[in-house]
């Protein structure tokens, strides 16, 4: 799984506490590399972050509402793994 997001970004920080919280393992992809900020475009079709890639459940989220209630629902400590 990996989470683009950008340094000094609420929305971001957010979704990224909550990956800490839940000890989520994921790569954190930061846009002002803009290597990254291609690769988001180029996979997201837009430059907004966060934008969530889970791959192993083939999901794709831009907002950090329904990503918080994504991971929560998924990977929150409730679930059986």
């Amino acid at each position: 799984m990996m989470v683009f997001v950008r340094e000094h970004c609420a929305f971001s920080k957010a979704v990224l506490n909550q990956i800490d919280t839940l000890k989520i393992d994921v790569e954190k992809k930061f846009i002002e590399d803009p290597k990254v900020e291609r690769e988001l475009m180029a996979r997201g079709g837009r430059i907004q972050v966060p934008f969530l890639v889970d791959e192993e459940n083939d999901v794709e989220l831009y907002d950090s509402d329904l990503i918080l209630h994504y991971l929560d629902e998924h990977y929150g400590q409730a679930t059986s793994r």
